[in-house]
């Protein structure tokens, strides 16, 4: 039987999946000037709303994927016990790390977004 801590901990690894997967949206077409990043909207705003969807776009790298590589870094090292299922899951977000570099900011496909996801509902599937 898994000690509390470690249930505990993968609980909080399936939270942060989920977060990742149902708190993010797909908005390919709505990218910032730097000017708009640091600008302070009003509420309600279509600044407000836009600022809003990049935040929250699955196409941001520094919003979506970066954490999407974190996460399922730390994830894999720490809540994956069985090592060939370690190594499977870590040769395929090395892919997708590669897949990110290589399409750069602002290119991201709409593939490398669904391969992510995947990994994710992969990785939250052995958890559970």
């Amino acid at each position: 039987m898994e000690s509390k801590e470690k249930q505990n901990s993968k609980e909080q690894a399936v939270k942060q999946i989920d977060h990742l997967l149902n708190d993010f949206s797909e908005y390919p077409e709505v990218w910032l000037t730097n000017k708009e990043k640091i600008a302070e909207p009003a509420v309600g705003s279509e600044l407000a709303e836009k600022k809003y969807k990049w935040s929250h776009n699955k196409y941001s790298v520094t919003w979506w994927l970066t954490p999407v590589v974190g996460y399922l870094d730390r994830i894999i090292e720490n809540e994956i016990v069985e090592e060939n299922q370690k190594l499977r899951f870590r040769e395929e977000l090395d892919v997708l790390l590669k897949r990110v570099r290589s399409e750069g900011v602002g290119a991201i496909s709409k593939d490398t977004i669904d391969k992510a996801e995947k990994l994710l509902k992969k990785i939250r599937a052995s958890l559970t």
